[in-house]
């Protein structure tokens, strides 16, 4: 371009002084070494993934754990639920003559019933292996999550310092 002069940098330039410009940070008024203020940056980059994560992570195990109350009730709800008319429905099977359509029906209702317990009991396996999957993940994240929380532990002596040069 027309307006741009090559001309030699002066001698007061750091990279004319002999620094090594890979180790400076061109953007730093004060000639910070470019390292040090990565290790900030990925450090104030990990805490704000450590304070959104986190929360959202064990909020999001409550949610999972209310969840799985709420269908266990129910299981155990429908269990119960089946297995009374499973009872009720052997029972009226017996008082009515084997012959009648009404017969039928009642023993019908009963394998019914039965599928039902048989189906509610699967699920109850499959929730109890869901729980075991979700406390192998615990058993792994929490030692993580608790030394990233440690590690990323708001300093006071920091916040004390800035607000005594003020």
């Amino acid at each position: 371009m027309w307006f741009r002069r090559t001309r030699p940098r002066p001698p007061s330039t750091p990279r004319a002084a002999g620094a090594s410009a890979s180790r400076r940070c061109r953007c730093c008024l004060s000639g910070g070494d470019l390292r040090a203020q990565c290790h900030i940056l990925v450090q104030m980059v990990l805490g704000g993934v450590v304070y959104t994560a986190v929360p959202f992570y064990k909020r999001a195990r409550q949610i999972e754990d209310k969840a799985i109350e709420n269908v266990e009730t129910a299981l155990d709800v429908l269990e119960r639920a089946s297995e009374v008319t499973e009872k009720f429905a052997a029972n009226v099977a017996n008082s009515l003559p084997e012959d009648g359509s009404l017969h039928k029906l009642a023993e019908e209702l009963e394998y019914i019933a039965e599928e039902v317990d048989k189906d509610a009991q699967k699920a109850e396996v499959m929730i109890k292996k869901i729980e075991a999957l979700s406390d192998k993940i615990d058993a792994a994240v929490e030692p993580v999550i608790e030394n990233l929380e440690e590690e990323f532990k708001p300093n006071p002596a920091s916040h004390a310092g800035s607000d005594a040069q003020k």
